[in-house]
C-alpha cells in the first residue's frame, strides 16, 4: 500500500492552520509541525535532518514540560498581586548570555520549590498512587532552582549547538546578509587589535550609541498657502 506524501503534507498544513484546538489535544499543533517538517524534504534537510529534529523535540518538550509548573504559579501571582493593586514590572528580557547564580535563582523561585516538596511529601504519604502521576509537576517544581541556573549557562547552548540541538536554518546555512555581518564584524575586531595608535579609530556614529540628526519633513501643511493655494491671507476690513 503506497502513501500519497501530498496528501498527508496538505491534511498537516491544515492542521496547523486549525484555529480551534480541543484542551484533550494541547499538543496536537506542536507534533503537527514537527510531523509538517519531516514530511517536507526542504525543510528536514534546512533544520539538519530528521535525527536533528526529533532531538531538538525531544528536548524541548521536557524542558517545557518541567518548567510549565513553575511559570504557571508565577503567572498566578502576578495575577494575584494585580488584583490586590501591587504593580507587576514587566521587564524587557536579557538577550546576551549571562549564568544565574544560586542566590538570584532562589530569591524568584524558593517559594515554588517549597510548594513542591510540602506538596509531593504530603501526596506520598496519603495517596501514594497518586503520586506517581504528579511526578512531572513535582519534579518541575523541585528542580526548580538547579534547572533555572543549569539552562542559564552559556555552555549548555554552546554544546547543544555542537550537537545541532535546536538550530535554525540560518544558522546551519547562514544567508548572504548574516555572512557579511560576521565578516565586518570580525575585521573590525582585527582592525582594533592590530590598531597601533593611541586614538581609536573613527566608527560609525550608530556604533557608538548615537543617531545621527534626521531632517524630518511634514506629511502636509496646515497653512493656508499650502491647503488652499492662497499666497496670502487679506487683512479683514472694516
Amino acid at each position: 500500500m503506497e502513501i500519497d506524501t501530498d496528501n498527508v503534507h496538505s491534511m498537516l498544513e491544515r492542521e496547523m492552520l486549525t484555529i480551534e484546538v480541543p484542551k484533550s489535544a494541547a499538543g496536537r499543533p506542536k507534533v503537527a509541525g514537527i510531523l509538517l517538517c519531516l514530511t517536507d524534504r526542504h525543510q528536514r534537510v534546512a533544520f539538519g535532518g530528521t535525527r536533528r529534529v526529533l532531538t531538538s523535540a525531544l528536548v524541548e518538550s521536557v524542558f517545557a514540560t518541567l518548567i510549565a509548573p513553575v511559570m504557571m504559579l508565577l503567572h498566578a501571582y502576578f495575577v494575584v498581586s494585580i488584583l490586590c493593586g501591587h504593580t507587576v514590572s514587566w521587564n524587557p528580557q536579557t538577550r546576551d548570555g549571562r549564568s544565574i547564580g544560586l542566590q538570584e535563582a532562589a530569591s524568584y523561585l524558593l517559594i515554588p520549590t517549597l510548594i513542591g516538596v510540602v506538596w509531593g511529601t504530603v501526596t506520598f504519604s496519603l495517596a501514594p498512587a497518586f503520586f506517581w502521576w504528579l511526578t512531572p509537576v513535582l519534579l518541575g517544581l523541585g528542580l526548580a532552582i538547579p534547572l533555572n541556573m543549569w539552562s542559564s549557562r552559556n555552555t549548555v547552548g554552546h554544546r547543544l549547538q555542537r550537537l545541532g540541538v535546536f538550530s535554525t536554518p540560518e544558522e546551519l546555512a547562514p544567508p548572504i546578509e548574516l555572512q557579511d555581518a560576521h565578516d565586518a564584524e570580525e575585521a573590525l575586531g582585527n582592525a582594533l587589535l592590530c590598531s597601533s595608535s593611541s586614538t581609536p579609530l573613527a566608527t560609525p556614529l550608530e556604533i557608538q550609541g548615537e543617531m545621527r540628526p534626521q531632517a524630518i519633513e511634514p506629511a502636509f501643511s496646515w497653512s493656508p498657502r499650502e491647503l488652499w493655494g492662497v499666497s496670502q491671507v487679506a487683512p479683514r476690513t472694516r
